[in-house]
């Protein structure tokens, strides 16, 4: 959660509800390397609670998962805690996305558009962010 506030505080912006928060971890560059399962920072509970507490409703990040890397899980103890929020409140994340380093860090509108895939573990999408210039 600390450093969740920490990267609001270094971009000087304030969440308002229902805004769409992306969690730039730089696990995009790191997509074609083994690194990319196993180095990217996740989300805790705690973060995810607090998120909400904001009035966030819609998050995302560039990693290969929400929640901390699997090799950490077992360190802590503490698993899938980001997505386990689902279950006491309402809230959606996506997985997965890139081209993060291109964005803005707020000022933008993201749009998502179901993908229709055949036996895939979760509801692929393309999302696509509409800089205003």
């Amino acid at each position: 959660m600390d450093d969740v506030k920490a990267a609001l505080a270094k971009i000087n912006y304030t969440l308002k509800p229902l805004d769409i928060v992306l969690i730039h971890t730089g696990a995009g560059k790191l997509q074609e390397s083994e690194a990319y399962l196993t180095d990217p920072v996740g989300m805790t509970g705690e973060a995810t609670h607090w998120m909400l507490d904001q009035g966030i409703k819609m998050m995302g990040c560039d990693a290969v998962t929400f929640d901390p890397p699997v090799w950490a899980m077992f360190e802590r103890k503490k698993f899938w805690e980001a997505h386990r929020v689902m279950i006491e409140r309402e809230y959606y994340h996506l997985e997965n996305m890139s081209n993060f380093d291109q964005l803005p860090p707020h000022g933008f509108k993201l749009s998502v558009f179901p993908v229709k895939w055949v036996n895939t573990t979760a509801a692929p999408v393309r999302a696509v962010a509409i800089i205003d210039e």
